[in-house]
């Protein structure tokens, strides 16, 4: 991000306006005193350079004295430390609550903003959260379950993800995801994890990648494609075999109608080595073929629902089969 787009611009007087405004004497509001003195401390820490302790002076101070025209001041000074997350749901929920009273030009701008900022951001999606529970992420509380949306974060580094229950942590994981990308964490399994190994170093939670852009099924599609690929190479093979067969076939049929004589020895076994290969070779072909087509519809259909599906191997003795799990 250039210096041009993390710039601040305060609307000091708009936020006093609509938080401080003319308060009766005989109603001394605390509350409403302590959020200007929060905003006066963000605004000195801005000042400084120190933008992220600006952002949780203002946060603060919204906490305290809600007005949605903070929200923009909040965002702007996530962005300015890099997190580019939390600074786009700032936006977001700026012109969410402020409505038609944002002015049309400062509107366009926080949108360019947005826009922008999306390149960035990769998003987390909990499942399984208990309704009421604290998501908190890098020490910033993101709101209670069940969450309006998706967790933005800034794309590419790991973020630490707890959820509190009544003060107790209940799930702590380092969780990333690529700019774009929607990662999808089921938080019943990994806290199950977190209380019998009693132990915050557990292994990540099973996840599932979706993108907005390649898609949940991506995986699928591509296994597909190549598996498919395989089987379809394979037909191909088995043509050429089966018409050179064909060809010898045509070339001894005739000195053979009685019984091929010896001379004809040769020919004949390359004939049933080709007919043998080529039977092998149709077989494989048809089912790597139709595994392939079905991996790349399931695959297409996962894009289209966003459907939990996973691929696992399983291996007998003598065979191999790849199960899909999941609902359709």
């Amino acid at each position: 991000m250039n210096m041009g787009f993390i710039r601040l611009m305060f609307s000091v007087f708009l936020f006093l306006e609509a938080v401080v405004g003319q308060p009766d004497s005989a109603l001394a509001d605390e509350p409403l005193t302590a959020a200007k003195q929060a905003f006066d401390n963000g605004s000195t820490s801005f000042f400084r350079g120190e933008y992220a302790a600006a952002a949780d002076h203002f946060r603060e101070a919204y906490q305290l004295k809600p007005s949605w025209k903070i929200l923009y001041n909040i965002g702007q000074c996530e962005a300015a430390v890099g997190r580019y997350g939390l600074a786009m749901e700032m936006f977001e929920k700026y012109l969410s609550l402020g409505g038609d009273e944002i002015p049309v030009g400062r509107r366009n701008k926080v949108s360019d903003e947005i826009e922008e900022l999306r390149k960035t951001v990769g998003y987390i999606q909990l499942r399984g959260v208990p309704d009421g529970a604290r998501v908190v992420v890098d020490g910033v509380e993101r709101g209670r379950a069940p969450l309006p949306g998706l967790l933005y974060i800034s794309s590419g580094i790991e973020h630490t993800v707890g959820i509190y229950v009544d003060g107790k942590e209940i799930y702590r994981q380092a969780l990333s995801a690529p700019g774009t990308v929607v990662r999808t964490v089921d938080v019943n399994v990994a806290s199950e994890e977190m209380q019998q190994t009693q132990s915050k170093e557990q292994q990540p939670a099973l996840d599932v990648v979706t993108s907005t852009e390649s898609g949940p099924g991506r995986r699928f599609i591509i296994s597909g494609a190549v598996i498919g690929g395989v089987g379809i190479a394979e037909l191909l093979v088995a043509m050429v075999m089966g018409t050179k067969g064909k060809g010898i076939y045509d070339d001894i049929s005739d000195e053979c109608a009685g019984g091929c004589p010896r001379e004809y020895a040769t020919e004949q076994k390359e004939l049933m080595n080709l007919l043998h290969a080529t039977d092998v070779l149709l077989i494989s072909g048809i089912i790597l073929t139709a595994a392939g087509t079905t991996l790349f519809a399931v695959g297409k259909r996962k894009n289209r629902k966003r459907e939990r599906l996973t691929l696992l191997p399983s291996f007998t003795d003598k065979q191999f089969a790849l199960g899909i799990y999941g609902s359709f």
